[in-house]
């Protein structure tokens, strides 16, 4: 992430001064090979971010260096369509890009659908992006951004789905509430969920198998998630948990099946 931001900043101040970004070469330290490449070389004499990224590709440690001209285009086009924001409400944020479709000349009343991240100023059903827009036109139907509804699934699934005693230790309250509470149908329904519901061995070796996994997919999510994650780095993460799942299928599914027989 710190190499990107220094990369980002070099082709925004290029594309700010109109310069040109690359010449005939597209390697370090060979002649020619443009402003971009040129301005990395002389950040790695001072900035040790960026030197250890460039020790790093001229060693081959590296091969994903986004120094590319691909990258480059990439970058121009997701900074050409940044908005300044000072107001981060619903209202800021609708206002701002209400106007910057008018200033690019798309109308709202074209618009089929509208998706965003899970923030409150972007969903609110009153108050939100979302919301302003669809009075605007009643078509532009919201769909939440998906990668960012599950993640929120996931981390919230892990940090509730409590592994043995700390999980199962909440059926004596309701065992208690069963015994104690004068009003009968509160009563037969907290003797159901603790003996009925919680007490199903499918329900058991669920909760066992759910804490295994999330606990895992949790790990690398807030991995993948760090300040200073990268492609490379990334992609090895993953391959890590595709193996461990591979792994888990073949030994670790039995075990917590055992595991589960212990707890009931």
């Amino acid at each position: 992430m710190q190499v990107l931001l220094r990369i980002v900043a070099v082709v925004e101040f290029l594309a700010k001064h109109s310069f040109t970004f690359r010449r005939s070469k597209e390697k370090l330290y060979q002649k020619g090979n443009g402003n971009v490449l040129g301005l990395i070389e002389m950040l790695e004499e001072f900035d040790p971010i960026i030197k250890e990224h460039v020790r790093r590709i001229t060693s081959y440690e590296l091969h994903v260096h986004y120094l590319g001209h691909k990258i480059q285009h990439e970058l121009i086009f997701m900074l050409g369509g940044l908005l300044k924001v000072n107001d981060t409400r619903g209202k800021g944020l609708f206002d701002i890009t209400l106007e910057k479709l008018k200033r690019i000349d798309l109308d709202v009343n074209n618009m089929h659908g509208q998706g965003y991240d899970n923030g409150a100023n972007m969903t609110e059903l009153h108050q939100g992006v979302q919301m302003r827009f669809l009075k605007e036109n009643p078509r532009a139907f919201y769909n939440p951004c998906g990668c960012h509804s599950f993640n929120l699934t996931l981390c919230d699934m892990a940090n509730n789905y409590v592994k043995g005693k700390n999980f199962f230790g909440q059926i004596q309250p309701l065992l208690e509430v069963g015994e104690k509470d004068k009003d009968a149908a509160i009563a037969n329904e907290a003797n159901s969920i603790a003996e009925k519901e919680l007490g199903e061995f499918d329900f058991l070796v669920s909760i066992v198998i759910w804490y295994e996994v999330l606990n895992e997919v949790n790990i690398v999510s807030k991995k993948l998630q760090s300040k200073d994650m990268n492609i490379e780095i990334a992609i090895k993460e993953i391959n890590i948990l595709l193996e461990y799942f591979e792994n888990y299928r073949e030994t670790d599914f039995a075990k917590d099946i055992d595991e589960a027989k212990e707890i009931a």
